[in-house]
């Protein structure tokens, strides 16, 4: 499996996570630093604080806006909003 080329971001005041879906590799950027990418053995993921909540709470079926609201309420590190999009396949 060949690793994908690191993604960047053009505005330091940005944030994203990408996920390559040939390599399922899991990239997490801030500005322009970018995190060792991570493989995703899972058929999901978390990243940050608040990550091991997370994943308990969508290994328990919850989905991704629940997860995090789940780990806000239990992760002293881990508050804010949470926003979320839905990608629609072409």
């Amino acid at each position: 499996m060949m690793a994908c080329e690191a993604p960047t971001l053009e505005d330091e005041g940005h944030s994203a996570i990408v996920i390559d879906r040939d390599t399922r590799e899991v990239w997490s950027i801030t500005g322009k630093q970018i995190a060792v990418a991570v493989p995703c053995r899972e058929a999901f993921a978390a990243l940050g604080s608040g990550w091991e909540w997370a994943m308990a709470a969508m290994a328990l079926g919850k989905t991704a806006r629940e997860a995090v609201e789940f780990a806000m309420k239990y992760d002293v590190f881990t508050g804010g909003s949470v926003e979320s999009i839905v990608i629609v396949p072409a």
